[in-house]
């Protein structure tokens, strides 16, 4: 490579990064005015997916909610992925399907269809939410050796949605984004590592596993981070706000791992005020 075609293309990455920025940064604003809730669009329409998943000797189904732009697709798609339910000790939040409005009406608008898959035991999905509990079931737990299997358990749920999503004649398959908030932000980033094709991209807005309160919230989070950190897909990790169980500090002290990656120029991320 002679040094006019690297400047060429150093310039290039250089534009294609600042459009992924502007990107984020619309995608940001739209998404803090759902505030972060368990928000959902009277647009939804919810579907429930047979799985490879068994339970008890049962086939399992999820539920999908979806939300589509007007005609006939296919349409390029993002799969949004729901965080957890605070602090795991409250089993009726366990049932509540969630969803953002904001963040579905702002990809709608531009044309995309919106994915909000429930994973097993959340919303109307059939199953055991089981995603690293206490052996007591009290909450989720501190532990790694407890908490951790649970980030599995998430990715096995999406291998499953992602099965069906690619059997969808109104999905394109060429253009499908990755994306999620909290948990389901640090699931994303993780999937992507152990899916580096699957995607064109990934958001990650304030992701972690566990929260502050939690004393190894930095090992747990860290370990998850770095899942994703060798992924070959481009990645907006955004953390330019809070929610209430990943303040900015823990996600500043545990997505080390992608902005190493971003200093090499595979992932372009905002950053949390101090």
């Amino acid at each position: 490579m002679n040094a006019r075609t690297f400047v060429a293309l150093t310039r290039e990455r250089e534009r294609e990064r600042e459009r992924m920025k502007r990107t984020a940064t619309l995608i940001l604003g739209a998404w803090i005015l759902s505030a972060l809730a368990f928000a959902q669009s009277p647009a939804l329409i919810a579907e429930h997916i047979a799985t490879p998943l068994v339970e008890d000797g049962k086939q399992v189904h999820l539920e999908l909610l979806v939300r589509k732009p007007q005609g006939v697709g296919p349409f390029p798609t993002v799969v949004f992925n729901h965080g957890s339910t605070g602090r795991g000790d409250d089993p009726t939040l366990f049932k509540r399907s969630s969803s953002s409005a904001a963040a579905a009406s702002y990809f709608v608008e531009r044309g995309w269809m919106v994915i909000f898959p429930q994973r097993r035991g959340r919303g109307a999905s059939e199953g055991r939410y089981d995603e690293g509990f206490e052996p007591d079931r009290s909450r989720y737990s501190c532990q790694p050796v407890y908490s951790l299997p649970g980030v599995d358990r998430a990715i096995q749920d999406l291998d499953a949605v992602m099965a069906h999503i690619r059997t969808r004649p109104d999905v394109m398959q060429s253009r499908i984004l990755l994306a999620g908030q909290s948990r389901g932000g640090i699931l994303s980033i993780a999937y992507s590592g152990e899916r580096p094709d699957a995607f064109i991209g990934v958001i990650n807005f304030v992701g972690g596993w566990m929260s502050d309160r939690c004393p190894n919230a930095v090992h747990i989070n860290t370990a998850t981070f770095k899942r994703g950190q060798d992924s070959l897909v481009r990645r907006f990790g955004s953390t330019v706000s809070r929610t209430p169980t990943t303040p900015c500090r823990t996600a500043r002290a545990t997505s080390k791992p992608l902005w190493q990656q971003a200093a090499r120029g595979t992932s372009s991320l905002i950053r949390c005020p101090a």
